[in-house]
């Protein structure tokens, strides 16, 4: 498999779905999928690892989702992140608009797996026929 994607959440069910329904199309695994539960260890695999994307919960344990998207771009700037997260619209914006991060697209929990799927293909030139 040539594409690979990170996705980072704390909570070990949801890492999982969006697993399941990220990798499969029409019943084949079409990507490697590697998994992190804690900002430091999603980091080291962005340090170390070629990744096509990131799928980043915004509340993790150590810090949060947009503290390691600061640290990630030190060291792969074009590498895009997807977040997801269970905040609601207004706490999502009052903690976006203080974190100085750009964002491309977040997705609010519980998730359409559906536009999820369809956008991180979208990013990874993925063909979901």
């Amino acid at each position: 498999m040539d594409k690979r994607i990170l996705i980072i959440d704390d909570v070990g069910l949801s890492r999982k779905l969006v697993e399941k329904k990220i990798a499969y199309h029409n019943g084949k695994c079409i990507m490697d999928i590697l998994c992190a539960s804690y900002a430091e260890e999603a980091l080291n695999y962005i340090k170390n690892t070629n990744l096509d994307a990131v799928i980043c919960d915004i509340k993790l344990p150590d810090m949060s989702g947009f503290d390691l998207y600061r640290k990630s771009i030190k060291y792969k700037p074009h590498l895009p992140f997807v977040f997801i997260t269970a905040l609601n619209e207004k706490e999502f914006e009052e903690k976006w608009s203080d974190s100085g991060v750009h964002i491309n697209r977040v997705f609010f929990k519980p998730l359409d797996f559906e536009k999820l799927k369809k956008f991180v293909y979208s990013l990874m030139r993925i063909e979901a026929d």
